[in-house]
């Protein structure tokens, strides 16, 4: 083809083009918008509710339903409120307290495993008990084989006279209480703590010749322990990290019980010819398997 007839065309297209878009530059493909006043003609017609107030009491009658004008008072006074007692309370706030300043203070404060350390060991510190020391004891610093023979009678009769008959052993109170949840057991546990309240007390008033001093002091220090341990296991439902701590170490106390009592049958081998079958003291040496 000819180039002056291509040019020709070309050019023409480009005017033709350029003169419609300039008579429709601006305007919109969609339909313009319905006014507000078309709208609502379009839609339903809408009628207004009437607000009436008929005891005129500036509230609207529907509100009425809802509002009352009596003044409602608690039936009881608020309390303040108080810090827990229980070594449970103590230890959860303390403890609630420390993650959250860790929280705050990282990297500078302790970390977490660092504060459950700290509080394994301030439980551990808890479940310490404060001994019987030998001033609390009445020693006898003069002494003969009579008061030796005394001594252990009245010792053995602390333990006849303080126990009771026909309650189930400790350990199986403690089984029922803690594994199977017979929480009317507790009432039993209370019953052995009095018994081993009971020898402490009794045992701390005897005259204790110097001799035996040291293993007295021993036996009085394990009924101690197995009385606090009981005291505590028995809050079971109020304190339960205090129970939890003395359930661990009761094993360990009875375990002392057995070796303050057989340290007492050796101490009296010597003299085992000052009794007869008849005498209160021969239960100790039936703890000794040594003896007969």
């Amino acid at each position: 083809m000819n180039p002056k007839i291509v040019g020709a065309t070309v050019i023409g297209f480009a005017l033709v083009a350029g003169a419609y878009v300039t008579s429709n530059f601006g305007e919109s493909n969609f339909p313009p918008p319905q006014s507000a006043s078309a709208v609502e003609s379009a839609s339903l017609q809408r009628v207004s509710i009437a607000i009436t107030d008929s005891d005129q009491n500036g509230i609207e009658d529907w509100r009425d339903d809802f509002v009352t004008s009596e003044i409602t008072l608690p039936e009881e006074d608020l309390e303040d409120y108080t810090l827990p007692e229980t070594l449970t309370g103590k230890t959860s706030i303390d403890f609630l307290e420390k993650i959250i300043s860790s929280k705050i203070y990282a990297p500078f404060g302790p970390n977490e495993d660092e504060i459950v350390g700290s509080t394994v060991t301030n439980l551990a510190k808890s479940a310490q008990m404060e001994l019987v020391t030998i001033e609390d004891l009445n020693v006898m610093e003069e002494w003969d084989e009579e008061d030796i023979y005394n001594y252990t009678n009245t010792l053995a009769n602390v333990v006849s006279a303080n126990s009771v008959p026909g309650v189930d052993n400790e350990m199986v109170i403690i089984n029922d209480i803690v594994r199977d949840e017979k929480k009317d057991r507790i009432a039993d546990l209370k019953v052995i703590e009095g018994v081993y309240l009971g020898y402490l007390e009794d045992s701390l008033k005897i005259p204790v010749p110097k001799e035996f001093a040291k293993t007295h002091l021993d036996l009085v220090n394990t009924y101690k322990a197995i009385f606090e341990d009981l005291q505590s296991i028995a809050k079971y439902g109020e304190d339960p990290m205090l129970s939890l701590l003395h359930i661990r170490r009761y094993p360990e106390d009875v375990e002392a019980l057995q070796l303050a009592l057989t340290n007492l049958s050796k101490a009296m081998e010597k003299y085992a010819d000052l009794y007869s079958s008849d005498d209160p003291a021969v239960l100790f040496f039936a703890i000794n398997p040594e003896l007969n």
